[in-house]
């Protein structure tokens, strides 16, 4: 049997780190609702946060996301992992503005 910790299949393209403490993300979705998380992850490519839970969530939802000062940027959620009943981490992967062009 494997372990996971030891699995290097997946690999990241970017490096991650720990954003600064109470650091929001903001997200518009393309139904225009709007979420409010904590990031607890930043990378050149994305960032993770942890979002109250909602059923609306779909992997690969397009939308607008701005995580504490930097510019708001075009993303797609990547994945979702339960927390609690009341809470989920959420994942997000930034899109190039130039692959609508």
């Amino acid at each position: 049997m494997t372990d996971k910790k030891d699995d290097f299949s997946v690999k990241r393209n970017f490096i991650r780190f720990s954003p600064d403490d109470n650091t929001l993300i903001l997200v518009k979705f393309e139904d225009g609702s709007i979420k409010t998380g904590i990031a607890f992850s930043e990378s050149h490519g994305g960032c993770g946060g942890v979002f109250r839970n909602a059923d609306n969530y779909q992997i690969d939802m397009n939308c607008r996301i701005q995580v504490g000062k930097l510019p708001v940027s075009y993303a797609r959620l990547a994945w979702i992992e339960p927390v609690d009943e009341h809470f989920v981490k959420l994942g997000f992967e930034y899109l190039n503005d130039d692959s609508n062009s």
